[in-house]
């Protein structure tokens, strides 16, 4: 899931008299967003609700048991290490440059315009392809905890459709409701899964554990085997809370990220426009709704396995994105790099690292997801997990060529770097 960075300005510009529409895009400096807006602990919950533990576990977890059986929990320690030195990118960065606009702003500094620009394409085409996902999943576990589990593929996505328009409608809110709202679904998620855990340990010592034989949707399946039918609902419940939080912290960071881009001139301006009271980009919020919603149903429409193949193909463009990230944290801090241990350290080999990782990671899924029999989905003999991720990537560089001729000014300028020292702060 798509890490959250809550990095707001100094110093927002005052919110003007009427309430009643939305305000123009104020100046690149001052995005407008409401500054100490949340907490320590506010943070932390938005934090963890965006890796949607019960979610994960759903969509992910019985592939990887289908795939390398008792290995599973070293797969998943190995698999979080990268992720750990991009992490150290991502708040080294952070320190340095405060920005809402995380990898674009960032990359674009380090590394020039385009590829600034194709960097936030690929955080905001991963956002909107999970969503399909979230929705999919939101869906099934709504009508299966109502009792109506048996219900088609239209309800199914009617549900998901309705799912987006209210987190979307929560996050133009405003970011104190959303982190109010992640409080409760975090509670309700941690507190039923460890219920869960503790029964689900008991009862795979007395027998067999069939996770790969529900690869697709391993927590529905085993809510009921484990803990009857009747408590089985809190674990569904848990699953459906943990797929709003997750949602709710995919759709937030979304809409910054496309307000960074158009306060840089990298986008049209309009999707800088800001709520005069609720201090939200309204529409570049109202924009990754209704493109998540139309993207879920148009996917739905073609695949019957939107679920598996559109939570697969999301990997590449994470694996692009942050690798972009590690390398342009290494090249940010290039002159920092030898003034003391730490530095190199944090500045330099763990992004690196990870760049590297996630880069070898990309060209592996890259080779490995081309062939048909590697996606539920295909296309003339190329497998749909490609198709997905991949192709949204080659969409981006068509749309960024497209954009550079409309809008020259960010393309010839760029973003203008701040110092590189400790402490340099730029909104």
């Amino acid at each position: 899931m798509t890490t959250l960075t809550i990095a707001e300005p100094v110093a927002p510009a005052p919110a003007p008299a009427s309430a009643s529409t939305s305000a123009p895009a104020p100046a690149p400096h001052d995005k407008g967003l409401r500054s100490g807006a949340i907490g320590l602990i506010s943070s932390v919950v938005i934090a963890v609700s965006s890796t949607a533990p019960a979610y994960s576990m759903a969509a992910t977890l019985g592939l990887i048991v289908a795939v390398v059986g008792v290995h599973s929990p070293g797969t998943l320690i190995v698999s979080f290490l990268p992720m750990l030195c991009i992490a150290y990118a991502f708040r080294e960065l952070n320190k340095a440059d405060p920005d809402c606009g995380t990898t674009f702003t960032w990359t674009a500094r380090a590394f020039g315009p385009r590829t600034g620009w194709i960097g936030g394409w690929g955080l905001i085409a991963a956002d909107i392809i999970v969503m399909a996902s979230l929705a999919q999943i939101a869906g099934r576990y709504f009508l299966e905890l109502v009792g109506a589990g048996a219900a088609g593929a239209f309800w199914v996505t009617t549900v998901g459709v309705a799912f987006i328009a209210l987190l979307t409608g929560v996050c133009y809110r405003g970011i104190e409701v959303s982190a109010r709202l992640q409080q409760v679904l975090l509670v309700i998620e941690v507190g039923a899964l460890a219920v869960f855990a503790v029964v689900a340990l008991v009862k795979a010592y007395a027998g067999p554990a069939f996770l790969a034989a529900h690869s697709t949707d391993v927590l529905g399946a085993m809510a009921s085997s484990v803990l009857g039918s009747t408590p089985g609902k809190l674990l569904v419940l848990c699953v459906l809370t943990s797929t709003a939080a997750s949602a709710q912290t995919t759709i937030m960071p979304t809409a910054r990220a496309t307000l960074a881009m158009a306060s840089h001139h990298a986008i049209p301006a309009w999707f800088a426009r800001m709520h005069p009271r609720f201090r939200t980009p309204t529409v570049a919020t109202l924009a990754m709704g209704a493109v998540s919603a139309l993207f879920y149903v148009m996917l739905t429409a073609v695949s019957k396995n939107v679920l598996a193949d559109s939570a697969a193909s999301v990997g590449l463009l994470i694996a692009f994105y942050y690798g972009l990230t590690g390398f342009a944290c290494v090249w940010f801090f290039r002159r920092d790099l030898l003034h003391s241990a730490h530095a190199l350290l944090v500045k330099g080999i763990l992004p690196l690292v990870g760049g590297l990782t996630l880069l070898g990671a990309f060209v592996l899924s890259i080779k490995s997801y081309w062939p048909a029999a590697s996606s539920y989905s295909s296309f003339h003999g190329i497998g749909g997990i490609f198709l997905i991720g991949a192709g949204s990537l080659l969409i981006g560089v068509i749309v960024m060529l497209i954009t550079s001729r409309f809008l020259p000014r960010y393309f010839a300028d760029g973003i203008t770097a701040p110092a590189h020292g400790e402490g340099s702060t730029s909104s």
